[in-house]
């Protein structure tokens, strides 16, 4: 615990446990968390970049990732660091204990959260806990999360985005469409495809894909479904990297 006199630090930790957590559902909620803080650090400042997150550490167990805020920009200096992060910390406090707004979490932000929010509660023998550490404190993201962050939108909206998952099926009704079943939300999305990109999918059929475009929510921020832009296939899961190879992957970075 933090005192007046106690130095705030510049570094927050996500974790991620669970009995089976698979490379692909953490490469998934870190980078929902990352697109949270990043949304958070740019209503901020103001300007689209001015931290970069560095991962100072990486430990196993439940898999807990540690991200030092470094200021690249002289809007957001340096000092003021911990005053960003103390506003990230707050705001998954608020959004976990009540249905308020929190300052500076835009619509991004909100349906990244309620992204994390899915994945822990997806069953199963997946992840069963997020929680953000800070200073000594520690904020979970639950069911109760997820509940809240749905009555921040009471109407439809629109909004560009991305969605992963397998490519179940295909049918023309009203133009050309495909579901991509989403592993971790649990359901398949409607996906409307452009006909120049009708052949590339017809050849990833039953495969792992991405697809990016406007997504379309309804009311209480489920996807409805998504306009697709751009389509990518991704290799097979079997050859995808396991978590100790993922730990890796950090140091290197580090």
């Amino acid at each position: 615990m933090t005192t007046a006199n106690t130095p705030r630090s510049q570094e927050l930790t996500f974790e991620i446990d669970g009995p089976k957590i698979t490379a692909d559902e953490l490469r998934r909620s870190f980078g929902a968390f990352l697109d949270v803080i990043n949304e958070v650090a740019r209503e901020v400042s103001g300007i689209p970049h001015s931290v970069d997150w560095i991962v100072s550490s990486v430990s196993t167990g439940s898999a807990r990732i540690h991200l030092r805020a470094e200021s690249i920009s002289k809007i957001l200096p340096t000092h003021n660091i911990p005053d960003l992060l103390d506003t990230i910390q707050i705001g998954f406090q608020i959004i976990e204990g009540t249905s308020t707004r929190p300052s500076h979490f835009n619509d991004s932000a909100l349906r990244k959260i309620r992204e994390l929010a899915s994945i822990v509660n997806g069953g199963q023998d997946g992840p069963d806990s997020i929680i953000i550490r800070r200073d000594g404190q520690i904020n979970s993201v639950t069911t109760k999360t997820l509940s809240n962050v749905d009555s921040f939108f009471g109407t439809e909206s629109k909004d560009w985005g991305s969605i992963e998952g397998k490519l179940t099926g295909i049918f023309e009704r009203g133009g050309y469409k495909l579901w991509v079943y989403d592993d971790l939300l649990r359901k398949n999305i409607p996906c409307q495809v452009p006909s120049e990109l009708l052949e590339e999918v017809l050849k990833a059929f039953g495969k792992r894909v991405s697809v990016s475009g406007l997504i379309r929510y309804r009311r209480g921020g489920e996807i409805n479904n998504i306009v697709i832009e751009d389509f990518e296939v991704f290799p097979d899961p079997r050859s995808l990297p396991g978590f100790d190879e993922v730990r890796g992957l950090f140091r290197s970075a580090d």
